[in-house]
């Protein structure tokens, strides 16, 4: 079964939306840093769908996904999940594949559709 990745350093955004879509029959790991996400990435080829955000210690967002599509080689569908709004931020994060930029809070139900079509087996 596909899996969604969920990838933010605050504890209270990932048990949130992890709740949301477990509520909604996905399947979901979680990773509290962009290093941490690539290491649950790597270890997990079921993972077709990465929620990420930005600004984290270690890595952030934007190099985490960098690196999933330069060092991991994965074929993933990648999205901020963020408070940052800047949109250089967003070109920066464009240019290096990701696919979709939501602004927190987190408000799951208008994005259902678009994920059950990402992570369809």
């Amino acid at each position: 079964m596909a899996k969604i990745l969920i990838v933010d350093d605050a504890l209270s955004v990932r048990e949130t939306v992890c709740m949301f879509f477990t509520k909604h029959g996905f399947s979901i790991t979680s990773a509290y840093d962009g290093q941490n996400g690539l290491d649950k990435l790597a270890a997990d080829p079921d993972i077709k769908l990465v929620f990420a955000d930005v600004n984290m210690p270690n890595m952030n967002g934007i190099e985490m996904t960098e690196h999933i599509f330069q060092t991991l080689k994965r074929d993933v569908t990648v999205i901020m999940l963020t408070t940052d709004n800047n949109p250089a931020m967003k070109e920066e994060g464009k240019a290096v594949g990701v696919m979709g930029w939501m602004v927190k809070p987190f408000t799951g139900d208008n994005i259902l559709d678009t994920v059950k079509k990402i992570v369809a087996d």
